[in-house]
């Protein structure tokens, strides 16, 4: 591959335009622009942009013979670069390079690491050809440069030959190598492969163990068919009442949901109703205090009912009294009147024992008319004794008339009272 050393400064200076992110040039009439940036770079390290359309090619000469000396650049033209002669431009650039590489190495060999290989070798070999001159000698820019794209056309040439010399020699090495490793291989593969039979004569043998295993495997795969059968009838039963359960959970839900209505509407009609007995019980204690508060502005009223209230109590118990005579005298009448009965069955029977033994003797007959004698007489004491009870029952029947109307009569006036 040929390298030319025109390609070669271009290439660096693109490289700039890479770095700072501009346009990329693509000849040396458009490089001008970029001197501003060199020159800046070569005094502060540092690769910024700058811009300056008035800067020419005779400033940049100003520059270089500043820095490498008058007599250094006697050969140069800057006339000529500025009139666009490319060799000059050239020239001009080459002289602007190597003063990077004398004052900022470090940041042209960063620079230059950036750049492919071929180009990388070419530049540092151009620059370490102007190394060589002293600054007291005009530097023969021009010649540098075309020597060096003659002499590396011809160098370009030996290295292709010697390449291909070396392509070849590779080749024949790898291929040693490759039949060593195949040899290698193939007594690996020889040992593998032993192996592999002894592996063959095991797995045919436990091919034939897996047979015998497949057979009896398959024998219990049939008993388990008969067992799956008969768990597929299981489970179709087992499906239907599951089915069956699932239609009985829905009429329950069903019936659910209509018993929580009816149980909601219930809960509702109880709680209206009893917000309806709280309304009511509110209306009541409203009434009860206003009645409360009518006795109380009734001091008068209060006075008499409490009189009243004595008197009943007192005629409450004059009547308990009475109640209790009453009820002596009625038991005293009830025993009489049993007696009376007692007494009244005695006789009869003394009669028609009497009409039977009317022939007896004289002394029984006698003994007779006393005991009926008696008897009437018990009569007649037990008759009194019960019409006294009755006449007195009567009295005390009157007198608890007339308290119960009195009785009555306070009660009226109570009720009155109150109402007021």
């Amino acid at each position: 591959m040929e390298i030319d050393a025109d390609g070669i400064l271009l290439t660096f200076m693109n490289l700039l335009t890479a770095e700072l992110q501009i346009e990329e040039i693509f000849s040396f009439d458009e490089v001008r622009y970029l001197l501003p940036i060199l020159i800046k770079m070569i005094q502060t390290g540092e690769l910024t942009f700058k811009c300056d359309f008035d800067f020419k090619f005779k400033d940049a000469f100003d520059f270089i013979k500043t820095e490498i000396g008058e007599k250094s650049v006697e050969l140069l033209m800057p006339e000529n670069a500025d009139n666009g002669d490319k060799q000059e431009i050239t020239n001009i650039i080459f002289a602007l390079l190597f003063i990077l590489y004398k004052n900022q190495k470090a940041k042209f060999d960063h620079l230059c690491e950036k750049l492919d290989e071929n180009n990388s070798a070419g530049i540092l070999q151009l620059i370490k050809q102007l190394d060589n001159f002293d600054c007291l000698s005009p530097i023969p820019f021009t010649s540098i440069l075309n020597n060096f794209s003659s002499s590396n056309n011809l160098f370009s040439n030996f290295q292709i030959f010697s390449s291909q010399n070396l392509k070849e020699k590779e080749e024949i090495s790898k291929y040693k190598i490759k039949s060593a490793e195949f040899e290698a291989k193939y007594k690996k593969i020889e040992a593998i492969n032993f192996k592999l039979n002894e592996q063959l004569g095991n797995a045919q043998n436990e091919f034939i163990d897996l047979e015998n295993k497949y057979e009896n495997l398959k024998q219990a795969d049939n008993e388990k068919q008969g067992s799956i059968e008969l768990l597929n009838i299981q489970l179709r039963e087992i499906t239907d009442e599951l089915e069956t359960s699932r239609y009985n959970n829905s009429q329950l839900q069903r019936e659910l949901k209509s018993l929580n209505e009816r149980h909601s509407r219930a809960f509702q009609k109880s709680a209206n109703d009893l917000k309806s007995k709280e309304d009511e019980v509110r209306l009541l204690y409203i009434r009860l205090d206003a009645l409360v508060k009518q006795i109380t502005e009734k001091d008068s009223s209060e006075n008499k009912l409490k009189f009243l209230e004595q008197q009943i109590a007192n005629q409450q118990g004059t009547i308990g009294e009475l109640r209790i005579g009453l009820e002596q005298a009625l038991d005293r009448a009830n025993i009489a009147e049993t007696e009376l009965i007692k007494y009244k069955r005695l006789h009869n029977n003394n009669i028609s024992n009497r009409e039977d033994n009317t022939n007896s003797q004289n002394d029984s007959d006698t003994s007779i008319s006393l005991h009926d004698d008696l008897n009437s007489c018990k009569l007649t004491e037990n008759h009194s004794n019960l019409n006294d009870s009755l006449d007195q029952i009567s009295s005390q029947n009157d007198d608890f008339a007339k308290l119960k109307t009195r009785l009555e009569l306070i009660q009226y006036e109570k009720r009155e009272l109150e109402k007021e």
